[in-house]
């Protein structure tokens, strides 16, 4: 047992398990799911934020405060920039739907022979 407390560390895992998290929340992040990395980055500082209390660590626990509000944001604005390519796609949809198919193509000009 105390070979095993050795290696977990005097914070039970919260350490190790918030490594993880965090790992995995900005592998997320770079794939692009935006929403799954604010959760598991909101999880993460929290875990964070405990061993910080733990450890009686008063700058550790603000600024894990100040990362769990920005992951809150984040969650909350969600991805911006797909929900605007989503409306940028669906506009050029609409766009070739409402073009005039009454109008003739313009003239393509036709080199003149010389005689």
């Amino acid at each position: 047992m105390d070979t095993l407390l050795a290696l977990i560390g005097p914070y039970y895992g919260l350490d190790w398990i918030t490594m993880l998290i965090g790992t995995t929340a900005s592998y997320f992040f770079s794939d692009q799911k935006l929403r799954l990395g604010f959760m598991l980055g909101i999880i993460a500082c929290a875990c964070a934020m405990v061993v910080a209390v733990m450890s009686h660590q008063t700058g550790f626990i603000v600024y894990n405060a100040l990362l769990i509000s920005i992951n809150i944001r984040g969650l909350i604005k969600g991805d911006r920039r797909r929900k605007r390519r989503e409306e940028s796609l669906n506009l050029k949809k609409l766009e070739g739907a409402n073009d005039d198919v009454t109008q003739l193509p313009e003239a393509v000009p036709v080199p003149v022979r010389a005689r």
